[in-house]
C-alpha cells in the first residue's frame, strides 16, 4: 500500500494552490470603457477557467483593473508539465464604433508552486481583437462580479 501511495505522489505530485493576481491599466483612448475579463489555463484536452470571477469592469479613464485567479494542478502529471500556461480573454468596447471586440492575451507560463504570482501588465485595447457578438453584462454572466472604478 505504501508503495502505491508513493507511486501516485511521484506521478502526480502534491497539489499546490497557485494564486495569480494581475493588475494594470487597460489602455483605451475613450473616457468610458466596458470590459469583461476571464483568465484561462491552457490544457491539452480542454482549457479551464481559473478566474475567481468573471470580471465585468465599467471604468472611467484611467482604466485600471485587478483580476485574481487560482489553480491546483495542470491536468497532467507534474513530471510531464510543471507549468501553468495562462491566457486572458477580454471582451471590450474600446472601438471606434462602440461595438465589442474579443482579445486574447497570452499571459505566459508559470511554475506550479504553493504561493502567489503578482504581475502588473498594461494592455492596449484600442481597436484590439476580433469582432464578437458577445454582450457584456447579459444574463449569461450571472456569476459576474461588477467593479466600478474612478466614478
Amino acid at each position: 500500500m505504501h508503495f502505491f501511495l508513493r507511486l501516485v505522489f511521484l506521478i502526480y505530485g502534491l497539489q499546490a494552490l497557485t494564486k495569480f493576481r494581475f493588475t494594470g491599466e487597460f489602455k483605451c483612448k475613450h473616457k468610458f470603457l466596458r470590459s469583461h475579463v476571464v483568465v484561462y489555463e491552457d490544457d491539452e484536452v480542454f482549457d479551464n477557467v481559473i478566474s475567481k470571477h468573471h470580471y465585468v469592469f465599467h471604468t472611467n479613464a484611467p482604466h485600471m483593473y485587478l483580476v485574481e485567479a487560482e489553480d491546483t494542478n495542470d491536468g497532467l502529471p507534474k513530471f510531464l508539465d510543471s507549468y501553468f500556461e495562462l491566457y486572458m480573454i477580454i471582451v471590450h468596447d474600446c472601438t471606434d464604433n462602440g461595438k465589442y471586440k474579443l482579445l486574447t492575451v497570452d499571459l505566459g507560463s508559470y511554475y506550479i508552486k504553493d504561493g502567489q504570482y503578482d504581475e502588473t501588465r498594461n494592455i492596449d485595447l484600442n481597436n484590439a481583437g476580433e469582432w464578437t457578438n458577445e454582450v457584456i453584462g447579459t444574463k449569461a454572466m450571472v456569476m459576474s462580479k461588477i467593479f466600478i472604478f474612478n466614478v
